[in-house]
């Protein structure tokens, strides 16, 4: 294909509007200043962006670019899952030198489409520009929940159980292992590329965040920076502290044998990899037991209570025995540090 110089501004858009599908809700989309979209009774708006930068969040030469366009997709589902919300529509603006091959983007739009659509959402329209050096995928996404069924970080109580979908820390093992070939030389392909493809292609937990809205959870959030950050960003909302039993992190197979084999602390990596986009959550005490069974049967997602609210404000671990203080580790998207 072309570069998106030599093709042009519209010509891209024309290129790419050929991968966005038709949604109901959408009554307008590509081709106007606006979309247009249906208003939804009862509900409550919600919104959320995320940009992915080439070199900060992502390598070219790492990634396939469906991959890429379902990645970037799903962290902005993953905050409307997190909410107890259902994804609605998307606003993509493409960044990219003028040298990109379209068939690049060409790509990257199959995965937006991919992702979008095995969720729910619609791809209603965005901006493509021109910019030196880097390409950069920003997506505004909006989605809607029940007025009445809404979780935020803010609920969590005293006593109430700590629980998360999944395995936590898979991804940051794949992406140390993606970023460190000699060491992935050592680790079975198949266990490797699993763990590489666990950071590219994360899978948004909606279907659970809807059941916790629904089921009065207490609290939520979302595993992006790490668990050891979001467990804090609750507490912090909510006025609260947590005790976690490090023994109880949901931790693959696969991690715990590429740990062992890198020898290096899978708990480190389950507490502040990060990138897991599961759900981390909190439940009233009396009602964990059937409720995560029921979870788990409704969102055909594994549920592991890890922990327990406290009155006072520190983040403690037990791990083997000993109590610790759990240290301000995962993402600063800022410093760029953990």
């Amino acid at each position: 294909m072309p570069s998106i110089a030599e093709l042009g501004e519209f010509g891209l858009i024309k290129q790419l509007s050929k991968r966005v599908k038709a949604s109901p809700h959408v009554l307008k989309g590509i081709g106007d200043d606006a979309a247009v979209i249906a208003n939804m009774p009862d509900c409550v708006i919600l919104a959320t962006c995320d940009a992915q930068a080439q070199d900060i969040h992502f390598r070219l030469e790492k990634i396939d670019p469906v991959n890429l366009g379902w990645r970037a997709m799903a962290v902005n589902i993953s905050d409307i899952a997190a909410m107890g919300g259902k994804p609605w529509f998307a606003l993509i603006s493409l960044l990219a030198p003028a040298e990109t091959d379209v068939a690049l983007l060409d790509n990257i739009y199959i995965g937006l489409q991919a992702c979008a659509e095995t969720y729910g959402a619609a791809i209603a329209g965005g901006n493509v520009s021109r910019i030196p050096n880097s390409l950069i995928i920003d997506i505004t996404l909006v989605g809607m929940a029940d007025a009445g069924a809404l979780l935020l970080r803010s609920g969590a109580k005293a006593g109430d159980s700590i629980c998360v979908t999944g395995t936590v820390g898979l991804s940051a093992i794949g992406r140390y292992l993606q970023d460190h070939p000699s060491a992935a030389a050592n680790i079975p392909e198949e266990m490797a590329q699993k763990a590489i493809l666990a950071h590219h292609k994360p899978m948004p937990r909606v279907a659970a965040g809807q059941w916790l809205a629904a089921h009065k959870a207490t609290s939520a959030i979302d595993i992006s920076d790490g668990f050891a950050s979001d467990i804090r960003h609750i507490c912090e909302a909510s006025h609260v502290g947590a005790l976690i039993e490090a023994k109880q992190l949901p931790i693959s197979a696969e991690m715990a044998y590429i740990a062992n084999m890198l020898q290096i602390s899978a708990d480190e990596f389950a507490l502040s990899g990060g990138e897991d986009y599961e759900l981390l959550f909190t439940l009233p005490a009396e009602e964990t037991e059937t409720a995560l069974k029921s979870l788990s049967v409704a969102a055909d997602v594994p549920v592991t209570k890890i922990g327990v609210i406290t009155e006072k404000t520190d983040i403690l671990v037990v791990n083997d025995g000993k109590t610790i203080k759990l240290d301000r580790l995962g993402w600063d998207h800022l410093s760029g540090q953990k």
